[in-house]
């Protein structure tokens, strides 16, 4: 495809490490909560910068994170979250223009979602963080004068 054709579908999914904490969670030997995002410089195809990559469940880590650092399972705190059912959370991600260019100002292809264990029965759990969705875009194109916004939302299913 060249640059010049239809874009591909922004691509969501969670993590195999959630998809466990979320039966674990249902058996009630644990309790997280998503407490923040990143954003990275993957997640499309460089050689096709509309195209997206596939996502890899097992992944623990954004591709190539650069907000709000590249330090592992750092995370920026949500701007606010909705509960719009009971079975829906919607986890609103913002990061605002700036004067000078920031971590966030690059062609972005990739968000995570981040999660706190705060309980668990296993002790050595508490306090850790996860990587819990992520998602891959065609290239946005963030600039210090942009501010870049997205509504993440996560059904967890029920009958």
């Amino acid at each position: 495809m060249a640059a010049t054709d239809p874009s591909s579908d922004v691509i969501a999914e969670l993590t195999d490490q959630a998809r466990i904490y979320i039966a674990r969670a249902s058996l009630g030997n644990v309790v997280f909560k998503v407490v923040g995002f990143g954003l990275g410089r993957g997640g499309y195809d460089p050689s096709d910068f509309t195209q997206t990559e596939p996502l890899v469940p097992g992944d623990t880590e954004l591709e190539d994170k650069v907000y709000p650092d590249d330090v592992p399972l750092s995370y920026e705190p949500l701007t606010s979250t909705e509960e719009t059912t009971a079975t829906v959370r919607v986890y609103n991600c913002r990061v605002g223009a700036t004067t000078i260019a920031g971590n966030a100002d690059y062609g972005l292809g990739e968000l995570g979602l981040y999660a706190e264990v705060t309980k668990s029965d296993v002790p050595s759990e508490v306090g850790s963080i996860f990587l819990f969705a992520h998602s891959h875009f065609p290239v946005v194109c963030k600039t210090r004068r942009d501010t870049f916004y997205r509504r993440v939302i996560v059904s967890y299913g029920g009958s």
